[in-house]
């Protein structure tokens, strides 16, 4: 079923407000989206702590968007948060091997944009959709497109789950015994 989450308007960001993880600019392309484009429906909130907490709420006071804008701070069970999501953007500049927030976003079922590098494209799987690069001008654009494709949203719900298994810590564990059995029968 797709009532409600027929179009995706509701963004979460959930990591590190460092830099590196690509929070500056995606806080920036909401400024492009709603100041540039008018596109006031769409919300994004972020979860997480750092020192740039306060820098990041100051820009988003300074450009009028603390109505699409909302910052929950640092959440040891970030979960109701996932459950009012339409989708998860993972904006990282850096290159990450196993980012467990696709793997939760995947577990709630939500859809992801993300950068395509590191372990992001092994993680997402057929859950989510690159983002055009990482720059505030090409994360604008990739959220207006996507949230302007009610297609290729279902489509990407419908794949949350799928090969999800492979992340399983039962078959994680079970590849670790069995190759430490194998190294030490040598």
């Amino acid at each position: 079923e797709f009532n409600e989450r027929n179009i995706p308007k509701r963004a979460l960001y959930v990591g590190r407000l460092d830099p590196k993880k690509g929070i500056w600019n995606l806080v920036k392309s909401f400024n492009i989206i709603v100041n540039n484009n008018q596109r006031t429906d769409l919300k994004l909130t972020v979860v997480g702590g750092g020192e740039n907490l306060e820098n990041l709420k100051a820009f988003v006071l300074k450009n009028k968007l603390n109505d699409y804008i909302t910052f929950a701070g640092y959440q040891s069970d970030p979960s109701s948060f996932y459950q009012q999501a339409d989708y998860v953007i993972i904006p990282t500049i850096i290159k990450e091997a196993c980012p467990l927030v696709s793997l939760e976003a995947r577990n709630f079922g939500l859809p992801i944009l993300y950068s395509n590098s590191g372990g992001l494209p092994e993680t997402v799987g057929a859950s989510g959709t690159p983002l055009y690069g990482t720059t505030e001008n090409e994360i604008s654009r990739s959220i207006i497109d996507f949230c302007s494709n009610k297609e290729k949203y279902k489509s990407l719900l419908m794949n949350t789950n799928k090969g999800l298994e492979y992340f399983s810590m039962d078959r994680m564990t079970d590849e670790y015994v069995n190759f430490y059995t194998t190294m030490f029968k040598e």
